[in-house]
């Protein structure tokens, strides 16, 4: 696929999809306020550090004694590729309406996690560190998670409303162009980690 065709099919999947976009991009903005609400409605609870624990991949390693940038990058692309694997299968698999708003809220959930528990505990030290240690990364991870998630809800769409399952030539060429753009999006998202494992700690560690 060339780099003309590429951009001319996805600016026409950006246009025929854009509710899809807005909507998910509403659903990750909710997820970052209930994820900074839910920090103050646990206070110092030990479910607060539980949370915590799961919420990045800095965090996950620190609480397993690996401060290991190589750790972090590694746990950071575990994650964000089983993110993918699902919400790919979902939209071959008519779920994409119903798993991919959850997992975008999710990840909404943990980024505002994240910052709140910095903020409610560190002060606006907090809130600063939290600019360099979380949304970079996060501007990677949106552009991809929020157009994968959108490619999902699509293929999910035409799939279910098409009417026959048979694989004609059609919807094989739409295959292919779903999973190269899954693919290109997955680079952009090995960004966000790159720069999640080792370039995020050293920001974070200020904290201790």
């Amino acid at each position: 696929m060339n780099l003309i065709r590429f951009k001319n099919l996805f600016k026409k999947h950006f246009q025929n999809s854009f509710s899809f976009y807005f909507l998910l991009m509403l659903i990750f903005t909710v997820g970052i306020i209930f994820g900074a609400v839910l920090i103050k409605a646990l206070g110092d609870s030990p479910k607060e550090i539980l949370l915590l624990k799961y919420s990045s991949a800095y965090f996950y390693n620190v609480f397993n004694n690996n401060y290991n940038k190589g750790g972090i990058f590694k746990k950071a692309l575990f994650n964000n590729l089983i993110f993918i694997g699902i919400t790919y299968l979902a939209g071959l698999a008519n779920f994409g309406f119903i798993i991919t708003p959850l997992i975008i809220f999710l990840n909404g959930g943990l980024l505002g996690y994240s910052v709140g528990y910095l903020t409610y505990n560190y002060g606006l030290k907090g809130f600063f560190i939290s600019i360099l240690g979380f949304y970079p990364q996060y501007i990677f991870y949106v552009v991809a998670i929020v157009s994968i998630g959108a490619l999902s809800m699509t293929m999910s769409y035409k799939y279910k409303f098409s009417g026959s399952l048979k694989i004609n030539k059609t919807k094989k060429l739409e295959l292919i162009d779903y999973t190269f753009f899954i693919i290109v999006l997955t680079l952009i998202l090995i960004i966000g980690c790159s720069y999640e494992g080792f370039i995020s700690p050293i920001f974070l560690n200020l904290i201790n």
